[in-house]
């Protein structure tokens, strides 16, 4: 198809998509140009082979979870997204908007429109590894 109706987006302009993820050192670790501007975001994530295969967390002898990433409202929740809570931006401070931030989305238990059971599962996992041995510095000077 030679009209570009693919690369038309919803916000009626044609656009080719550049998604990319940073390290905490501000570094590109992945790089994908040339997505069609039709695609979600989400959409495009789920096709890319960014992931690696599941390990167990540092200081853990548990059973091995999935690498996630910290997303945005862009990204439907799955196994692979956590995000913070309500839509609260992050530069919050106050011990209410931590306390939120660090707390993963609940997800229904069964809703496969929301990630499902494993999604939920992986929450809950990543919620009680970073309230005990993943417990950051940092975040308990926020509070």
């Amino acid at each position: 198809d030679e009209s570009g109706f693919m690369y038309w987006n919803y916000n009626d302009y044609y656009s080719v998509v550049l998604m990319a993820v940073a390290d905490s050192n501000f570094r590109f670790v992945h790089i994908n140009i040339g997505s069609f501007g039709k695609d979600c975001d989400s959409t495009i994530f789920k096709r890319s082979a960014l992931l690696p295969e599941q390990k167990s967390l540092s200081g853990t002898e548990g059973q091995a979870v999935p690498f996630v990433l910290v997303g945005d409202e862009a990204f439907a929740l799955c196994m692979a997204f956590i995000r913070n809570r309500s839509g609260l931006p992050i530069e919050e401070t106050s011990v209410e908007a931590t306390t939120n931030i660090s707390t993963l989305d609940d997800l229904p238990p069964e809703s496969e429109t929301r990630g499902g059971r494993s999604a939920n599962h992986t929450r809950q996992i990543f919620s009680e590894y970073f309230e005990g041995v993943g417990t950051v510095p940092w975040k308990l000077l926020k509070i």
